[in-house]
């Protein structure tokens, strides 16, 4: 009796440490999921939902974690997202566009839209990195297969890892970012920089840029790994109306990063 009463004494104190690490991960990230929230009711069932992200992520963990190709960004993004928990993500097809203009008051706005195989509902996501500025972008959800993300708390789950494959955005400092496609070889660079993915930039520009110059310079230190068997170019501005078109030029082995000055940019290089 003696040791079956030991061994349930160790068994609930098990219980009691599993539960209080499960608390500390999952604490701050089942407060994100509970933040979620739709905001449109479209008969089509494809809508609008903002999400505040609580959870402290580590972006600069996911890049160093060694980014080789699709399934290692997927891997590191999910243990970042998701520790313990499995979650496949589905590689996006899409095209777009995107501008930017001054407004009549001389605000510098960036607009852009999607051009998407599929229909997809969209995620506010909504963040303050502890080390980053604010930023609000938006994630399409089809990508993360959580079109109803209030209808199951599996499409719950999957939409924490939405602060890690947005498409566009716009931080507290002004500088706004968005990514297109471009028919091109993917850009695979190798010059010894640690290796940054498609949307985990987008993600970089956002916590740390201030500026579209300061957006290209954290960009340049990097090479650059195009995800999902794609090319991609980004277009940048800032609350100056400091706009760029910053893309990697494939007339060179070697894909340079090269930041063009453009107000419009389409499914075509700038440079």
């Amino acid at each position: 009796m003696k040791g079956l009463k030991r061994q349930l004494l160790i068994g609930a104190a098990l219980v009691v440490v599993l539960a209080g690490v499960a608390g500390g991960v999952y604490g701050t990230r089942l407060k994100t999921v509970a933040s979620i929230r739709r905001i449109t009711s479209y008969d089509s069932g494809y809508n609008l939902y903002r999400m505040n992200v609580a959870y402290d992520y580590r972006l600069d963990d996911v890049i160093a974690s060694g980014i080789a190709d699709d399934q290692s960004i997927v891997d590191a993004t999910m243990s970042e997202a998701l520790p313990f928990l499995p979650l496949r993500l589905k590689a996006p097809n899409f095209g777009c566009s995107a501008f930017s203009v001054k407004s009549a008051d001389g605000d510098a706005l960036m607009g852009r839209n999607y051009d998407f195989k599929n229909n997809t509902s969209a995620m506010l996501v909504y963040a303050t990195p502890k080390d980053g500025y604010k930023s609000v972008a938006f994630a399409a959800l089809d990508n993360l297969m959580a079109n109803a993300p209030d209808q199951s708390l599996k499409a719950k789950l999957s939409c924490l890892a939405a602060p890690f494959v947005c498409l566009d955005g716009v931080n507290e400092k002004g500088v706004s970012i968005a990514v297109l496609t471009l028919d091109s070889p993917p850009t695979r660079q190798h010059t010894g920089k640690p290796v940054i993915a498609t949307t985990l930039a987008i993600r970089l520009v956002l916590d740390k840029a201030a500026s579209t110059a300061e957006a290209v310079k954290l960009l340049e230190a990097y090479d650059m790994f195009a995800t999902s068997g794609r090319d991609y170019h980004f277009y940048i501005t800032d609350a100056a109306g400091d706009g760029r078109v910053v893309e990697f030029d494939c007339l060179d082995e070697k894909r340079p990063l090269v930041a063009t000055p453009m107000r419009a940019i389409t499914n075509f290089y700038a440079l």
